[in-house]
C-alpha cells in the first residue's frame, strides 16, 4: 500500500584501488564498507530515482519486485513502465520523508505524492484510487494502526531490506546487499551533479541475492526468473554515495534504475498537508 515508501525510500572481487580523499588507495570492498559507515552519520538527503520497465506483459501478476507493489499485467498494450520519484528525507534526530512519483503505466500518467511522519502517512492521488472524501485529496493512514507496534522507522527499514533496488535509505540494508556482490572493479575517475566521484562496479547473482533477503522475498526472487543484478555506485571523496544503477532481468521482462543522491546533510523542509485538506482511512 506505501508504494512511495518502498519505491522512494528508494535511498543503496578486487580491482585496482582509487585515491580517496586521504590520498590512500581503497579497493572496491573497502570503498564499500567506508561508504556504509559514512552514511550511519548522514542526517538528511534528497534524491531523484528512475525505474524503466520494459516487457510488463510477460510478468505474471503480483510480481512483487516493489515491497507493497506489483509488477502484475495491468499495463496490457503496452508494456513499458517509467516512474521518476523526487525524495527528500531527515533521517535524524526522527525521521521524515516527503516524495512525488510521476510514472507512465500503459500509456496513462499517474502521479503519487506521499509524506511520511512519526504519526502517520499521508497520501495523494489524484483522480481517485482513495476513499478520500470530496475536497480533501490527502489519505491519512495512522501509524498507530500499523500491527505489532511498528513505527515510521521500524516501517521504513522493514521496506529497505526487503530489495535491493529500495536499500539507498538504509545503511544496515545497503552493506547486506553491497557485501554479497561478486566481481568488484573501478572503473575510473567521474564527476557526478558537480561532485568529484570514484565509479565502481559489480554484480549481484542469484544466490547471493536469496541469502540476503528475508525469507518472504525468496519466493519472488526463485519466480521471477532473475540470475545476476549489475550494478553500479559512485562515492565521492568524503565516501558518500552519489549515484548507482543495477539492470535485473526478469525472462524476457527487465528493469533498469538510476539513483541520484542530490544532496547531502542539507536542510530539508517537510510539513504534512492542513487538516482541511486530509481525510482519515479507517484500518482493521
Amino acid at each position: 500500500m506505501v508504494v512511495g515508501c518502498a519505491t522512494a525510500a528508494l535511498i543503496g572481487g578486487c580491482g585496482t584501488g582509487s585515491m580517496g580523499h586521504s590520498g590512500n588507495k581503497a579497493d572496491p570492498r573497502q570503498a564499500i564498507a567506508l561508504a556504509v559507515k559514512e552514511s550511519a552519520k548522514i542526517t538528511s538527503l534528497t534524491m531523484v530515482e528512475t525505474v524503466t520497465m520494459r516487457g510488463l506483459g510477460n510478468l505474471g501478476a503480483g510480481g512483487g519486485l516493489f515491497p507493497g507493489g506489483s509488477t502484475g499485467s495491468g499495463a496490457a498494450g503496452n508494456d513499458v513502465l517509467t516512474a521518476r520519484v523526487n525524495a527528500k528525507m531527515r533521517l535524524k534526530p526522527t525521521l521524515l520523508a516527503a516524495m512525488s512519483i510521476n510514472m507512465q503505466l500503459a500509456g496513462r500518467p499517474i502521479s503519487i505524492k506521499e509524506i511520511l511522519t512519526a504519526r502517520a502517512i499521508y497520501v495523494n492521488v489524484p483522480g481517485g484510487g482513495l476513499p478520500t472524501q470530496a475536497g480533501k485529496p490527502w489519505a491519512k493512514i495512522s501509524l498507530a494502526s500499523l500491527p505489532n507496534g511498528l513505527n515510521l522507522r521500524k516501517l521504513f527499514e522493514k521496506m529497505q531490506n526487503g530489495s535491493p533496488l529500495t536499500a539507498m535509505g538504509s545503511p544496515k540494508a545497503l552493506a547486506k546487499f553491497l557485501a554479497s556482490a561478486k566481481h568488484l572493479r573501478v572503473i575510473g575517475d567521474q564527476t557526478v551533479g558537480g561532485v568529484a566521484t570514484t565509479e565502481y562496479a559489480g554484480i549481484l547473482n542469484r544466490n547471493a541475492l536469496m541469502a540476503a533477503v528475508p525469507a518472504a522475498q525468496k519466493k519472488v526472487i526463485r519466480s521471477s526468473g532473475i540470475t545476476s543484478i549489475p550494478f553500479r555506485w559512485w562515492i565521492d571523496r568524503q565516501h558518500h554515495m552519489r549515484k548507482m544503477t543495477m539492470r535485473l532481468a526478469m525472462g524476457k521482462a527487465s528493469m533498469s534504475l538510476i539513483a541520484n543522491i542530490t544532496s547531502i546533510n542539507a536542510p530539508v523542509r517537510i510539513v504534512p498537508p492542513p487538516a482541511s485538506q486530509v481525510s482519515t482511512i479507517p484500518t482493521p
